[in-house]
């Protein structure tokens, strides 16, 4: 797991695994869309949906950090999770 840096980034995205090829049509498509994409194997992406998260606060804090759902809490537990460049590896 990381080091947070209180960026705020992994509560800006909301992000799927797609196993599959992709087409320059749906590149083009997402990427109008203002989805994020990033090529994790051959045919393996990570899309990265523009959705704030209801709860986070103007200074990128949790507002509701001790009664966060499971998956903001360990997000390891997520194979989907997005991690910002800005976190670190312990």
């Amino acid at each position: 797991m990381g080091v947070c840096s209180k960026c705020g980034e992994c509560c800006k995205w909301v992000s799927f695994i797609v196993n599959s090829v992709m087409s320059k049509d749906k590149r083009r498509y997402y990427e109008l869309h203002n989805v994020k994409i990033i090529r994790l194997k051959r045919d393996q992406y990570q899309l990265l949906v523009p959705c704030v998260c209801s709860v986070l606060g103007k200074d990128n804090l949790c507002k509701i950090f001790k009664d966060r759902p499971y998956l903001c809490r360990d997000t390891s537990k997520r194979d989907n999770a997005y991690k910002h460049e800005c976190c670190t590896d312990v």
